[in-house]
């Protein structure tokens, strides 16, 4: 018999090894039933664990409730359930930390490769500053101008050809174009010129 970790939680009232025979056959009120529960009690092991990443308890237990669905054997006592359920919630926990970590080590070279480009290319600050705006400005058009605007200077069509993807006249897709470039260029003024 395994022995269940010091800080498993304790089995709850009602007997879940019989149901763990089913959830391994994929008995859908099984699983139901398991997570009535247990959730309460994963939920309350993984907030001892996460101490100061409390956000992620409601990710922790739905991770282990799935992996229950997905890999939880047939047991032969409440205590062996208790030990698998322990190691389950400590798993979660430890591959959630590694991934947050991984992400952090990465976004951080990341960082600092796109840091030492700028230096040696001649980066503008004041220009990265202006390209942002602009791509706010962009999401503020209506759908189908921003699309024409994009299409149009992505791409080599014609003022037809673009028209016609949008079910317009090449005269009507040239009007929005236009229109919204005027309006770009009026807030570009607004924004930019002292």
């Amino acid at each position: 018999m395994e022995a269940v970790p010091r800080t498993a939680p304790s089995p709850p009232s009602a007997a879940s090894a019989p149901l763990t025979a089913a959830i391994a056959r994929g008995d859908r009120e099984a699983i139901g039933r398991f997570h009535d529960l247990w959730y309460d009690r994963v939920h309350a092991l993984a907030h001892r664990l996460l101490r100061e990443r409390r956000d992620e308890l409601p990710d922790v237990a739905q991770e282990v409730m799935l992996r229950v669905v997905q890999s939880l054997p047939p047991l032969a006592d409440d205590r062996a359930v208790a030990a698998w359920m322990a190691r389950t919630v400590y798993s979660v926990v430890i591959d959630r930390t590694r991934a947050r970590l991984s992400r952090r080590r990465h976004e951080t070279a990341a960082a600092t490769q796109v840091d030492a480009a700028d230096r040696s290319s001649g980066f503008d600050p004041e220009f990265a500053e202006q390209l942002q705006w602009l791509r706010a400005e962009l999401r503020r058009l209506p759908e189908l101008d921003r699309r024409l605007l994009l299409e149009r200077y992505a791409s080599d069509v014609t003022l037809a050809q673009l028209g016609a993807s949008e079910g317009l006249s090449g005269n009507a897709a040239s009007g929005r174009l236009r229109r919204a470039l005027n309006q770009l260029t009026a807030a570009a003024r607004r924004n930019f010129d002292d």
